[in-house]
């Protein structure tokens, strides 16, 4: 109780970070990669324009939403993001296609795919490392090393 109270907080949000942001993220990319590859956007398929080796990997949507008021027309908005291999891997390159109205650009930033895919390798290792290692039953190894240190 004596601990100053940034402990704490870090201390929450370590637990917030590894218990439920990492396996939310570890299993909700695959999740939104395949839903990319069920329901994939035609424009954004033109837009990429795509050779066949080039396979487009969904990792993240945001906004896709239409605003109407009434004193000024509809306006759609949004953006899909894309990891497009393998340039993902030889260039670490990530592909925004942006959608305002009717008007549909593409941004490539090469080196930033690197970083996703670096991010959700972390995710994996910690949903690995604090979720599911834990619940697997201990080998004779493992048991010998956690009795021998817990002496």
């Amino acid at each position: 109780m004596n601990d100053p109270w940034y402990k704490s907080l870090g201390s929450i949000l370590w637990g917030v970070f590894r218990f439920i942001l990492a396996p939310f993220m570890a299993i909700g990319a695959p999740i939104l990669a395949t839903y990319g590859a069920l329901h994939g956007s035609e424009a954004d398929l033109n837009a990429l324009q795509l050779r066949s080796t080039q396979i487009p990997v969904l990792i993240g949507i945001e906004g896709d939403s239409t605003d109407c008021s009434k004193y000024s027309p509809c306006t759609s908005n949004g953006q899909r993001t894309y990891l497009v291999f393998p340039e993902a891997i030889t260039r670490g390159e990530l592909v925004a296609v942006d959608h305002k109205d009717d008007i549909v650009t593409v941004d490539r930033q090469p080196l930033v795919g690197y970083l996703a895919i670096g991010i959700w390798l972390g995710f994996v290792g910690l949903t690995w490392r604090y979720c599911v290692r834990p619940l697997l039953p201990l080998d004779a190894a493992r048991s010998q090393t956690s009795s021998r240190w817990s002496r």
